[in-house]
């Protein structure tokens, strides 16, 4: 299962008969991800980019979102001895 949040590229890789698309990186890897998908080898699903753990290594985040990020990962606190 690959996530992706962006609606365009999924449509490109899943549903697209032409690839028709105003996307300025189309490249091969793209064909190369529709084979497999019609081979029922990777399945793709949208995700939120609030939900997406990769967006926040990218960003400086405020408490609340470094907050979600840590659960996102399911990280714990360690016990200080």
């Amino acid at each position: 299962m690959l996530y992706c949040d962006n609606r365009q590229t999924l449509h490109i890789v899943t549903g697209a008969k032409l690839l028709k698309t105003s996307l300025q990186h189309v490249d091969i890897h793209n064909h190369w991800l529709r084979q497999e998908h019609a081979n029922d080898s990777i399945r793709f699903e949208w995700i939120d980019l609030a939900n997406m753990p990769a967006d926040s290594l990218t960003k400086l985040l405020p408490g609340q979102k470094h907050a979600h990020f840590i659960k996102l990962l399911n990280l714990q606190e360690a016990p200080v001895s």
